[in-house]
């Protein structure tokens, strides 16, 4: 009697534990259905459509949305060198949203007959037969330039230089104005504008007020007819201009 009773709760334990099996892969198999992506939207990109985003992230409807691998969607966005990975949010029960940033092209360094424009890092972001109003950089000596990888050829000082001067000249009310920066000597630093405009900078310590002064200036001089000519702004106590 006794070895029958425990063969019989052996036997409900087993029941116990198929059944309890069964219930969670039942719940597994609706938790994918319930969370099944049936939209996709993309947040950030301006210069690539949702659809060219979506392709580019590898992402696909009917996909679970919390088993789409982060560090896979990251590497297949960022295989765009425009394309920066930021975060996934989510719109239960079946939208996913994907959060992007876009580089900047901050100089267009020439290479071997074409310009490769790259990040305030240094990192080629695209290679063009023109400079298509990027702000043409002089004097880098680029040796190679791939897609996606560093500029190769400059040396560390003109790259941090580089890193540190666009970005605020391309803060400027004149931004668009620039046409071309000479780091040749990176201590010498001069920037032309489409009006024929030099403005020397001299070495990049400074640089903010610099700038502030070319700020001040810029609208004074252009109401004077002064669009020509050079702006100096080496001096410790304000700038000069040299018609």
């Amino acid at each position: 009697m006794a070895k029958l009773r425990k063969k019989n709760k052996k036997r409900f334990y087993g029941f116990i534990l198929v059944l309890t099996l069964l219930l969670l892969c039942g719940l597994a198999a609706l938790g994918y259905f319930v969370f099944e992506i049936k939209e996709i939207k993309v947040e950030g990109s301006q210069r690539f459509s949702q659809e060219e985003v979506i392709a580019q992230s590898g992402v696909q409807v009917g996909q679970n949305l919390f088993l789409v691998s982060k560090k896979q969607l990251k590497a297949n966005l960022e295989a765009q060198p425009y394309l920066q990975f930021s975060h996934v949010s989510y719109d239960l029960p079946s939208t996913l949203i994907i959060h992007v940033t876009e580089k900047t092209a901050y100089g267009a360094i020439p290479f071997d007959g074409r310009y490769a424009f790259v990040d305030e890092a240094g990192k080629v972001l695209q290679l063009s037969d023109e400079a298509n109003g990027v702000p043409v950089v002089k004097g880098m000596g680029a040796t190679a330039a791939v897609e996606g990888e560093m500029i190769q050829g400059p040396s560390s000082y003109q790259m941090h230089v580089f890193g540190t001067l666009m970005p605020k000249l391309f803060a400027q009310s004149y931004a668009d104005r620039i046409v071309e920066v000479d780091l040749t000597q990176p201590a010498a630093i001069h920037v032309k504008l489409d009006t024929g405009m030099t403005l020397r900078l001299g070495t990049i310590d400074n640089v903010d007020a610099k700038l502030g002064w070319v700020e001040t200036l810029m609208p004074r001089l252009t109401e004077e007819g002064k669009i020509t000519g050079t702006l100096d702004v080496t001096g410790e106590n304000g700038a000069s201009y040299i018609p």
